[in-house]
């Protein structure tokens, strides 16, 4: 399998980045529905089926964030030119 040329950076991973992201972008979403349930039991005491949609949405988020976790172990955010066979294996 062709890898191709050297990238001009190095072996740089974009891995950290994008699980930061993902994680804050994960716990922001939990904590602003977490919230939004709080309120809706305790002060409009009425928990609509909107609510149950959002809370589906927040655990779509939260099955995303745990792939991507899996992904980056297996050197998602590094150039293929880095990568093993194995885990070239695993992106196709």
């Amino acid at each position: 399998m062709d890898k191709g040329t050297v990238p001009p950076d190095g072996d740089v991973s974009m891995g950290t980045g994008i699980l930061a992201t993902t994680i804050i972008v994960t716990i922001l979403a939990d904590t602003v529905v977490a919230l939004r349930f709080i309120v809706r039991k305790w002060i409009v005491k009425n928990i609509g089926w909107d609510d149950w949609c959002i809370l589906c949405a927040v655990l779509g988020i939260t099955i995303g964030m745990a792939l991507v976790i899996v992904q980056v172990s297996y050197g998602f955010g590094r150039h293929k030119y880095y990568l093993t066979s194995h885990q070239l294996q695993e992106f196709q």
